[in-house]
């Protein structure tokens, strides 16, 4: 009686064992397939540029009048050439960028070293307003860079900006970059700063820009703007499908570094998710971070749901996890 009451036991605790077993088994497999699920919808959504580009633009440096200060503009040198390096180097090395789809202004100057690591063959252009608009207008539809659906264009701006009051009819307010050109004697130099002669070749207004990327469709373009002031862009620029990462706010200056912790946070050092890889979101909220520890004064702001508002970490239009807000489409966007 005990012992078959005993063997009973034992094959019910079998039975429980296995039941147990069988389910932690299925729990296992549903885990991995649900893991295997999101790794490949990242992977899809990393690898689902099927074009990279870039546009790395730095403003050209002045003529005659900062040859007085040739330390000053060293300094410059050194900075604009070490930005360039990251943001040439993170997209190459750790998003298979190619040379041919990177595409640099930068006007030299003599005289001046140029920060270890860059290379002058990645040179393809002066910068200047006409070659940067003609540089956007191969993007458009038809023309020979043409982007398609699932092609990505990364453009990046280093250098100063301002913001102007001039008045032309339609806008009462214009963020501008600098583009100097180099003056020749000066008469030059009395012309541009005491005439306000061939201003227009100096400035890039926020609307100017907006207009030559107007054409460009198709794909994600994804906007790292560096100078003061750079929050101006924004309304320009915004529309579906864009990313618009700025320095500062339309009224601030922005001297604090913002786009060298940006590129180093696209090399892996912004994986917060320690998932492997770093979204737009987590590159724009590691270069945040890095900002407003040393100053809360500036507000580095993000536009990707094209209202054309952008807005900062932690202020309320800012919701990652929300698709109608800022932060949404940069979260599930990789370079």
């Amino acid at each position: 009686m005990n012992q078959n009451y005993y063997l009973k036991k034992i094959k019910l605790s079998n039975k429980f064992i296995f039941i147990f077993f069988s389910i932690m088994i299925a729990y296992l497999i549903v885990s991995s397939n649900i893991y295997s699920t999101v790794k490949s919808k990242n992977m899809s959504k990393i690898n689902s540029s099927k074009n990279k580009y870039a546009i790395i633009v730095v403003g050209r440096f002045i003529g005659s009048i900062y040859d007085i200060f040739p330390d000053r503009t060293q300094q410059y040198y050194d900075w604009y050439s070490n930005a360039v390096q990251l943001l040439y180097t993170s997209p190459k090395d750790e998003y298979h960028y190619t040379d041919e789809h990177i595409f640099l202004l930068f006007s030299l100057r003599e005289h001046f070293v140029l920060h270890a690591g860059f290379y002058e063959y990645w040179i393809d252009f002066n910068s200047s307003k006409e070659n940067l608009a003609s540089l956007l207008d191969s993007f458009n539809i038809r023309e020979e860079n043409e982007l398609h659906e699932n092609d990505t264009l990364l453009f990046c701006f280093i250098y100063h900006g301002n913001d102007d009051s001039r008045i032309d009819g339609v806008n009462a307010s214009n963020t501008f970059f600098g583009f100097p050109y180099d003056f020749k004697n000066i008469w030059e130099i009395f012309q541009f700063y005491i005439l306000k002669v061939h201003q227009e070749k100096y400035k890039l207004y926020d609307w100017e820009l907006g207009k030559m990327c107007n054409n460009v469709t198709n794909g994600f373009l994804i906007f790292l703007l560096q100078p003061c002031n750079s929050g101006g862009f924004i309304n320009d620029l915004s529309r579906e499908n864009r990313i618009i990462c700025t320095s500062s706010r339309e009224n601030e200056t922005a001297n604090e570094a913002w786009i060298e912790p940006f590129a180093r946070g696209l090399s892996g050092l912004a994986d917060s998710s320690h998932d492997g890889y770093v979204s737009i979101q987590e590159a724009y909220e590691y270069a945040f971070m890095t900002v407003t520890e040393r100053t809360k004064s500036k507000h580095p702001l993000l536009d990707d749901n094209g209202d054309g508002v952008g807005h900062y970490m932690n202020e309320s239009g800012y919701q990652p996890m929300n698709e109608s807000y800022d932060g949404y489409l940069s979260s599930i966007t990789y370079l």
